[in-house]
């Protein structure tokens, strides 16, 4: 039997109740699984978790950190680096070449948007033909 710290309940040590944890002795978190999510709930719900959940997306998919995005950010003065529009740093969508992963600089939405549909050439071509069918470009 264990005892989870936070709720002084006791459970068998299974990983029905307790999440794994390789460095503890018996192989298991000293909270059972009720607190444990509970407690991970509350933490990403707070400043740091939120910057610790955002900082640990921006280096998995860009290979970035906060502070580089907040870099580009006043780099480009708030503005979206096509359209110039003023934005704020939690909308500013991050804008790098699909084939080696450099970043090009932030975007507003409707410009990331937009040039997501005119990179892909298939698409680009087929939107094209549909406007020519419905006489919108000759």
């Amino acid at each position: 039997m264990k005892t989870c710290t936070k709720c002084k309940k006791e459970f068998p040590a299974t990983p029905e109740y307790f999440h794994r944890h390789k460095s503890n002795k018996d192989g298991f978190q000293y909270l059972c699984k009720k607190c444990q999510d509970e407690q991970s709930k509350e933490y990403q719900k707070s400043p740091k978790g939120k910057i610790g959940c955002a900082n640990r997306q921006l280096k998995y998919t860009y290979g970035i950190t906060i502070e580089d995005k907040l870099w580009l950010f006043v780099k480009q003065k708030g503005r979206c680096a096509i359209c110039n529009k003023e934005f704020i740093i939690s909308r500013a969508f991050i804008d790098h070449n699909h084939e080696t992963g450099k970043i090009r600089g932030l975007l507003c939405c409707k410009c990331n948007v937009a040039l997501a549909a005119i990179e892909n050439a298939e698409y680009h071509k087929e939107a094209i033909k549909y406007l020519k069918k419905n006489g919108v470009v000759r």
